[in-house]
């Protein structure tokens, strides 16, 4: 018999071969799987190909970025799945497949204009939430007497005692990697805006609302390595993942030339 997937012959009175069978036996979603993974079966590459890069698949190492996985084209809705590479399906997290190409060319309007349109962004799934720090806010005003100092990020008087306002406190106060976080947050702070300015998108942070895509987060530049941090959007840190600043923007680049028709760079993909 031949296999329902690939067309490679199979063992008697089974629809898939062992390559195959690996990806759908037993497996949540059954027929979904099955029939993305026919989707994606290029007899010519003798493999897989990720729907959002078209590169082949990797089936062997689950740490590899390109390693075969299985995303949702709308997060939660149980049935309709695509297969991509790993590193691809992190990125894309809790958007959908439409949600994920407008934010794609709004990173590559924001490399050609300088502007991100962060009106085009609208996260319908989004549902990452931030527990809301409480350092810093409910200080009582500095009594008579009391020594105000400015705050070293913003410059505005400071809680009495300590050398943050209660706005920057609660973000840098008592966190992990304390002065690398006073530091980001000191390159992140806008006077004219007067509010904290995403590292990778231009966009003014929200401060308040956890569950907003705009909330700020702080990232590692170089994941894994201490000490060198960014001020960026919740959302913009999750879709950076476990790239480098300086690939971030690339990778970003390359889907967008995919999109365009061109091929996607795969050495983006190595580690």
């Amino acid at each position: 018999m031949a296999c329902d997937i690939c067309g490679k012959e199979t063992a008697p009175r089974a629809d898939y071969c062992p390559r195959c069978r690996k990806f759908i036996f037993h497996k949540p979603e059954h027929k979904a799987r099955a029939a993305a993974l026919k989707d994606a079966w290029d007899p010519v590459l003798n493999g897989f190909r990720c729907k959002y890069t078209g590169v082949k698949l990797n089936e062997t190492n689950p740490r590899s970025r390109r390693y075969l996985t299985f995303d949702h084209v709308i997060p939660g809705a149980r049935g309709r799945l695509v297969v991509c590479c790993r590193l691809i399906n992190e990125m894309k997290s809790d958007m959908t497949v439409d949600e994920f190409f407008v934010v794609i060319r709004a990173f590559d309007t924001y490399r050609k204009t300088g502007v991100f349109p962060k009106e085009a962004i609208d996260l319908r799934h989004w549902v990452r939430l931030v527990p809301p720090s409480t350092f810093g806010t409910a200080r009582l005003p500095p009594e008579r007497g009391t020594a105000v100092v400015g705050c070293e990020i913003c410059k505005k008087p400071s809680v009495p005692g300590s050398v943050y306002c209660p706005r920057c406190r609660k973000f840098v106060f008592g966190k992990y990697e304390h002065r690398a976080r006073r530091e980001a947050f000191k390159r992140s702070w806008s006077p004219k805006r007067d509010g904290f300015i995403c590292e990778y998108t231009g966009v003014k942070l929200e401060e308040n609302d956890t569950k907003d895509p705009w909330y700020i987060s702080v990232d590692h530049r170089f994941p894994g390595k201490k000490g060198n941090l960014a001020v960026s959007a919740r959302f913009v840190n999750t879709i950076k993942g476990t790239l480098t600043a300086e690939r971030f923007p690339k990778v970003m680049e390359a889907l967008v030339r995919h999109l365009e028709g061109e091929p996607f760079d795969e050495s983006l993909l190595d580690e």
